[in-house]
């Protein structure tokens, strides 16, 4: 998959087209959007509207992108077409025109522009009066057979207040000013939680608030901060000791429209055994089914579930086979995998399955 994404983003690279960083408006009045070179992330993305280059289509959001078999988590990103000009000449444009955010994040905006029968051979866009506290960047400009488009990257300032703020996108097509287009950026309050009076330190605080994860010791701490009570077993062999509680938000700290559409809030535990370090559990809890698939249908602790068998591998650090269930019940999705070594076989990992309660 890295590979294709490689394959994809070079073919994008090379259809770029770069313009100079100071260029005037038709008219010499207008302010132009700076034009910086941004290019899309491919590994890790974090919000809807990150970048994806698609093949012969330019750069997409990739809430809006679907590969076959995979569910796109995100929800999709909504576009609008406006005309502008008349004739020959009249050009559809199509773009973002309403997009809700928080102080201190980024945004994009593909602006792609057609004339029907005609070749768009430049597109460059001005803004006048943006307001305090955005900055408009011209992140990379993308050219196909009949169409070309631009990234138009929004920041908005860590200090900027809650609010509408109201931008004017001018664009320069084929040397022509065809006008202002609106859009409006609507700064919602960060929602942040309060996590003082949890016992996280002020780095751990930090780290959550900006990427949403921690780690905690806690099955109670860890609860608070998924929102939902984290099972724990009542029954472990003997000589295991738990690991800390590594706790991953849906989300993080987007605002609730750019959200996935689901909760895949998810908390991972890893149990060692004190015997052997490579003999461990692994447990996954989450409030919507994840992980496995294509596993055999099995019946875990008599709920329809999967079970997933690996086989040993020492030449490439696998020493020992693993056995992963996975299954929900009480509201919960589990997946529970298991080094085969030591005290652990399939009854025992059935055991400790059934042994998850919620209290």
């Amino acid at each position: 998959m890295k590979k294709f994404f490689s394959l994809i983003a070079l073919t994008l690279l090379l259809t770029l087209v770069m313009f100079p960083a100071c260029r005037s408006g038709v008219n010499g009045e207008h302010t132009p959007v700076p034009v910086k070179e941004v290019f899309p992330s491919l590994t890790g993305p974090q919000a809807p509207d990150d970048i994806m280059p698609v093949p012969g289509g330019g750069p997409a959001y990739i809430a809006n992108v679907h590969q076959q078999g995979e569910e796109n988590p995100w929800p999709p990103i909504e576009i609008v077409e406006v005309s502008l000009g008349s004739g020959s000449n009249e050009a559809h444009v199509y773009y973002r025109n309403d997009i809700e955010t928080r102080a201190g994040e980024t945004r994009n905006n593909v602006i792609k522009v057609i004339i029907p029968g005609k070749e768009v051979k430049t597109l460059s866009m001005y803004a006048d009066n943006v307001p305090d506290g955005i900055t408009l960047i011209d992140g990379m400009q993308w050219s196909g057979h009949s169409s070309r488009a631009s990234v138009l990257v929004i920041e908005i300032s860590p200090d900027a207040t809650p609010g509408q703020y109201h931008l004017e996108i001018g664009l320069e097509i084929n040397g022509r000013d065809y006008g202002e287009i609106p859009c409006k950026i609507d700064v919602v309050d960060s929602g942040e939680t309060d996590y003082s009076g949890l016992g996280l330190t002020e780095e751990e605080i930090r780290v959550l608030e900006e990427r949403g994860g921690a780690n905690v010791d806690s099955a109670e701490v860890a609860s608070k901060i998924a929102g939902f009570k984290i099972a724990v077993p009542s029954y472990l062999p003997e000589g295991f000791s738990s690991g800390k509680y590594m706790v991953q938000l849906s989300g993080g700290r987007l605002p609730e429209e750019l959200k996935p559409k689901f909760n895949n809030t998810q908390v991972h535990q890893v149990f060692t055994w004190q015997e052997d370090h490579e003999v461990m559990i692994y447990l996954i809890h989450a409030v919507h089914k994840s992980g496995l698939g294509g596993g055999e249908p099995a019946e875990i602790c008599g709920h329809p579930g999967e079970k997933s068998f690996t086989e040993a591998d020492p030449k490439n650090g696998r020493p020992y086979a693993a056995l992963s269930f996975a299954w929900g019940a009480d509201g919960r999705y589990y997946i529970l995998t298991s080094t085969l070594g030591g005290p652990l076989d399939e009854a025992t990992l059935e055991k400790i399955a059934c042994s998850l309660r919620v209290d």
